[in-house]
């Protein structure tokens, strides 16, 4: 289920919250962290993302940003994408609850 609003002016800022399944604590770990803003850097790299401010939590993060040349949601779109399926794939391998919150949240909006 999505929620948030929708980016109508794709060349303008915007101030963009990213939470994790059921506000779960998943990116208190520095590894996470880590992938987080290797992925940004990618994004700004790769895909003009201008990064005017962030914050990470344990639980979240805060980005201000925008592109005047790729499509912003687009972005967006491929960064949670390729996020989450990279920190999924570091839970499967430690075998965490986390992984299992996310399933039984998964098949409760199924």
């Amino acid at each position: 289920m999505t929620h948030g609003c929708k980016i109508d002016e794709q060349d303008s800022a915007y101030f963009l919250t990213f939470t994790g399944v059921e506000w779960v604590n998943v990116i208190a770990s520095d590894e996470y962290k880590i992938e987080l803003c290797n992925s940004l850097n990618y994004c700004t790299d790769n895909k003009a993302l201008e990064i005017y401010a962030y914050v990470i939590m344990n639980t979240h993060m805060h980005l201000l940003a925008a592109s005047n040349k790729n499509n912003l949601s687009d972005i967006v779109r491929d960064f949670k994408k390729y996020t989450s399926s990279t920190i999924i794939s570091s839970l499967e391998k430690e075998n965490t609850n986390i992984l299992n919150i996310f399933i039984t949240t998964r098949l409760k909006l199924a």
